[in-house]
């Protein structure tokens, strides 16, 4: 995020285009109405996937590799070109509406997906591990466009966020705050309400509706809260040297102990994934139901990255407080 800020400040010295500080809130309320659909669908293609596969922790499991995978990837695409990009805030839209296209055809691809395995069995007849893989395989490339257009999303508002006069070094981690509470919504919702009620196809149509609604009000809010270029005054150019040590880029951060950090990280996603796998399958056996069981433990691991985001935040803006007071 930081990379962000550098690369359109320190670089061209002011920004293409501006956003009023009053569009934050709104930003911050289609985040977390994003972050409720992502996990709607989350829950929605682990109960289908469930159907798919016969068994429900290969589901989950494909699903959570998935998501994961999708969101890194496109983080990280995102995270190369949200900068240079004229219209953020549209471009967020866009993909708002794309995630809910993309959502609705789900469903047919699933089915399409289950035809291929039967032909694979009829004519391969693989050993059970082989025929897992593969469907594993069809399964998690299915969800990865979906997911890696869920995974642009923050890049892409973090671009919105930098343009504002508002920005502050946490506002990307509360934005990211918001999206974990919606999320945690969206989990509860869709488990205990959504699914129960309205049935799989009409809570599709629920999230993939509400992902057009936020879309639309995305370009609409883009187009009216802009301020082109020569009407904005330019901040001062902000050289990476000259920012906290707490943003500065990644890049200039990169030590000899790197990689172990990186390991570190690494070692921790694993388990963490692994654990909320492994407790869905220990509570499907307390509770008897997997969807119950998959929405708990989710909307409990979100609570604590929620929490977990929040209290670094909270720390983060305690330093710059006392830096400023106090000027060490």
């Amino acid at each position: 995020m930081t990379n962000l800020q550098t690369t359109t400040r320190a670089g061209n010295g002011a920004y293409s285009s501006w956003y009023s500080s009053g569009s934050t809130r709104a930003i911050a309320i289609c985040f977390v109405l994003s972050g409720m659909t992502g996990l709607i669908y989350e829950v929605l293609w682990a109960r289908m996937l469930g159907l798919v596969f016969g068994a429900t922790t290969l589901a989950i499991s494909t699903v959570l590799a998935s998501f994961m995978g999708g969101l890194a990837l496109g983080s990280a695409l995102a995270g190369r070109f949200a900068a240079r990009l004229k219209h953020p805030l549209r471009a967020y839209g866009l993909i708002e509406i794309a995630i809910a296209v993309y959502a609705l055809l789900v469903p047919w691809l699933f089915r399409l997906v289950d035809h291929v395995y039967a032909l694979v069995w009829q004519h391969l007849h693989p050993n059970f591990y082989l025929f897992s893989l593969w469907r594993f395989v069809l399964s998690g490339a299915t969800l990865l466009v979906p997911t890696t257009l869920m995974g642009m999303t923050l890049p892409v508002l973090a671009a919105v966020l930098v343009r504002t006069k508002a920005f502050k070094s946490t506002s990307v981690t509360r934005l990211y705050t918001y999206n974990l509470s919606g999320a945690i919504l969206g989990a509860i919702f869709a488990g205990f309400f959504l699914l129960p009620t309205l049935g799989l196809l009409k809570t599709i149509y629920v999230a993939a509706i509400t992902n057009v609604i936020i879309g639309l009000f995305a370009v609409l809010l883009d187009h009216r809260s802009i301020t082109t270029d020569i009407e904005a005054e330019p901040e001062e150019d902000v050289e990476a040297e000259s920012l906290p040590e707490s943003v500065q880029p990644m890049d200039q951060m990169v030590g000899e102990g790197t990689m172990f950090w990186l390991l570190c990280a690494f070692i921790s996603g694993f388990v963490t994934i692994s654990t909320q796998v492994a407790w869905t399958r220990v509570l499907t056996m307390v509770i008897g139901s997997s969807t119950y069981a998959f929405s708990i433990v989710v909307a409990l691991f979100l609570v604590g990255l929620s929490l977990g985001a929040f209290e670094i935040g909270r720390k983060v803006r305690t330093q710059d407080l006392r830096s400023t007071l106090f000027k060490v």
